[in-house]
């Protein structure tokens, strides 16, 4: 394995004074974001729920709600038993629906099997209160209150993991995310927050909702001073606190960047951490810091995203949040482990294969997807092989779950990223399959050139890499684009081979028919296993290629 890896009838609702998570888990605004912008377009194209018969519906009457939230809840047709939840709270002038069709949070809760709650604000400009003073202190008033009411109908009529319960949030709802885990430590276990603010850094007492010292980053204070703010919201505790996943853009002029850096000051100086990281790296060019831990669930994790603005999440980055809560892993495994160690099985060993590409290779409606059928292949075949690469899903049928299937992205971004992966992890055997998100951009006819350049750079950095490209599979629609994409992959590959490139031609297209999809995009389960075929003979076809 790569060591770099990176319905129960109602009941009435508990108040959200209630204890529902034991006290022996001691665990580790007006116009906020006027529009928000939305993940990239692929991302909705290649990252949206699949259509299946979970659908998100309205709930009423779910608890104290003083301020008058609306709620909505989305539970997939399968779900862990018991289930996780997250909250995930929409930015300003959005709404539970819009954050639910617009991010990937559906999707993954699909694949997963988690509990998503969406709730919505409904005063005007629809942010969330997170500056009067009742919204600062536990049990308080205003829409705190409210979000921990649908928690707790959640609970009441679903079987849940009181243990994994998380929150996340864009802009308003970032804000949201870190008031939460301020005022309720004992029901979050996590939450990630997507470009907000500090707890209390937006605080007011004139009534006002909005704080522009704060949206401006002129609010400043000790990692003392912020640490305090959290700890007054809820006096007397002293359990363990929520693990906390920062994200912001350096480029953010509605909440700025330095609030990036106080919110680091502040969960730092709550856990009892240094601000000093004890890990560093630069995966898909951000700048992630790791606080309290070096792994892919430490207590802070902290993503700055350079030349970025206020549109996050951006296409992948839910998946990340995921990974960070340990949502990606089924109940009863330790999120602080390493998902893909196996018994027996040593960091390093056998041949190290990088399945790269972006949803098809992540395993969308089939979680792992293709890379299940052809780990099992390797294993009754007798071959020693060691998945590669900085992302980590699968269920438990999969040995190793690590790969770069990055949702959403197209060829050039892949392409802005591959350098740093084959120097990180030194792949022997690459598995490309990318250019689906291509098919539905700006320019579709360009995107074998980009391919082209692509595997120039791979080929260039890694000689002695073995490079299987694939054809696209089918789409339901555009399935011309399709075609004249990959009718240009063989002269690509015949071209860098005639300048001796270690590269070979994969075609998952003829394999599958659009009977093989899920959703017109993606495969079913019967499409990644033709797909785990197609993969597993062409690697045998190629000595050294399995070692």
């Amino acid at each position: 394995m790569s060591t770099t890896r990176a319905a129960l009838p109602p009941q009435p609702p508990r108040t959200p004074s209630e204890p529902t998570r034991p006290a022996r888990r001691l665990r580790t605004a007006l116009a906020t974001v006027l529009g928000a912008l939305l993940p990239l377009l692929a991302a909705l194209f290649a990252g949206a729920p699949s259509a299946q018969a979970a659908q998100l519906v309205q709930i009423n009457n779910f608890g104290n709600n003083p301020t008058n939230l609306s709620m909505h809840l989305y539970v997939p047709d399968q779900v862990q038993d018991p289930a996780p939840v997250l909250l995930a709270v929409h930015y300003c002038t959005g709404s539970g629906p819009a954050f639910y069709s617009g991010t990937e949070f559906a999707r993954l809760a699909d694949q997963h099997g988690f509990i998503v709650i969406y709730p919505s604000a409904t005063r005007s400009g629809q942010c969330f209160d997170v500056s009067s003073p009742q919204a600062l202190r536990r049990d308080g008033g205003s829409d705190p209150v409210g979000l921990r009411s649908m928690i707790s109908y959640v609970e009441q009529n679903h079987a849940v993991d009181p243990e994994r319960i998380f929150v996340t949030g864009a802009s308003s709802g970032a804000m949201m995310t870190n008031v939460m885990l301020g005022l309720y430590p004992d029901v979050f276990a996590a939450g990630a927050s997507f470009a907000g603010v500090p707890f209390g850094c937006f605080g007011t007492t004139d009534g006002s909702s909005w704080n522009s010292q704060c949206s401006s980053g002129q609010r400043v204070h000790s990692a003392q001073q912020w640490g305090d703010m959290v700890r007054s919201a809820y006096p007397g505790y002293s359990g363990e606190r929520p693990r906390v996943q920062l994200w912001h853009g350096t480029n953010d002029t509605t909440l700025h960047y330095n609030n990036f850096n106080e919110a680091i000051k502040q969960w730092t100086n709550v856990h009892g951490l240094s601000q000093t990281p004890d890990f560093s790296d630069q995966p898909n060019g951000w700048n992630r810091t790791r606080y309290g831990g070096t792994g892919g669930q430490a207590t802070i994790e902290a993503i700055s995203l350079p030349n970025v603005g206020h549109n996050l999440p951006m296409g992948g980055q839910a998946a990340e949040a995921i990974r960070f809560f340990g949502l990606d892993q089924p109940t009863g495994e330790d999120p602080g482990e390493d998902p893909g160690e196996e018994p027996g099985q040593q960091p390093g060993e056998g041949v190290r294969v990088m399945p790269l590409g972006d949803s098809i290779t992540d395993g969308f409606n089939v979680p792992g997807g293709y890379r299940v059928d052809l780990w099992q292949d390797f294993q009754a075949g007798g071959h020693d092989v060691d998945f590669v690469g900085s992302m980590v899903n699968g269920p438990s049928s999969l040995g190793d779950r690590d790969h770069e299937g990055h949702s959403g992205w197209t060829i050039q971004q892949i392409d802005q990223n591959i350098t740093n992966w084959l120097t990180t992890h030194d792949p022997d055997t690459i598995l490309l399959h990318i250019g689906t998100n291509d098919i539905y951009g700006s320019d579709p006819n360009g995107a074998p050139a980009r391919l082209a350049t692509l595997v120039d750079r791979i080929t260039a950095q890694a000689p002695d890499t073995h490079l299987f490209v694939s054809t696209i599979t089918p789409l339901g629609f555009f399935n011309d684009r399709v075609q004249a994409f990959n009718s240009q992959v063989p002269g690509i590959v015949n071209a860098a081979a005639a300048e001796g490139a270690n590269v070979h031609l994969v075609d998952n297209y003829s394999a599958l028919t659009t009977a093989d999809l899920a959703d017109g995009v993606h495969p079913n389960a019967t499409g990644y296993s033709k797909m785990a075929d197609v993969w597993y003979e062409a690697l045998l076809s190629v000595p050294g290629a399995l070692g």
